[in-house]
């Protein structure tokens, strides 16, 4: 399942004003977490949430990620169908404003949920043999990562026990470059 997009815009004030624009993603965020001019590029900039995804204005440019699961659905353990990520990056586009068909996505994070038999953990410990990648440790997870890719596995903890299942995430990240 598609879990995770970060993607990036320019903003194209032909068709429509840069305030308009900017106005119309800042009304559609859930929290402003910081607006101004910044001093040294003195172009406006905005930084926020619309629910789960984080959006950022920095000039011209727009660039916003978060999980469409957690977007849509309110949890990332569910496998989305493609009309669900349609519908989800359709949503995206009414709240946040923007035609986030425009954006170009510069990461994708794929993941699935695999059930296991015994704890998760005994898993993921065994993968420490794994050749030709880095192995990053980092809380619980274990990431294999090389130039423009990475493999992460880890326990789904907060949405999994409620719904009282031992599982692994396999998380698969591509990075466009």
């Amino acid at each position: 399942m598609i879990d995770s997009i970060y993607s990036k815009a320019n903003i194209d004030t032909q068709k429509k004003p840069y305030n308009y624009i900017y106005n119309a993603i800042r009304d559609g965020l859930t929290e402003i977490i910081d607006e101004g001019i910044s001093s040294h590029l003195n172009q406006p900039f905005l930084t926020g949430k619309l629910e789960n995804f984080h959006v950022f204005i920095r000039g011209n440019t727009l660039r916003f990620n978060g999980s469409l699961c957690k977007y849509l659905l309110g949890e990332n353990v569910s496998t989305l169908s493609k009309d669900q990520i349609d519908a989800a990056l359709k949503k995206l586009t009414q709240q946040m404003g923007f035609p986030v068909q425009q954006a170009t996505l510069s990461r994708i994070d794929i993941a699935t949920n695999l059930p296991v038999q015994q704890a998760p953990e005994l898993y993921i410990g065994c993968l420490e043999t794994m050749q030709n990648a880095n192995l990053i440790n980092w809380k619980g997870t274990k990431t294999f990562k090389r130039s423009r890719e990475s493999l992460t596995f880890y326990k789904q903890l907060r949405e999994l026990l409620l719904l009282e299942l031992e599982c692994i995430t396999i998380m698969v990240v591509l990075i466009r470059m």
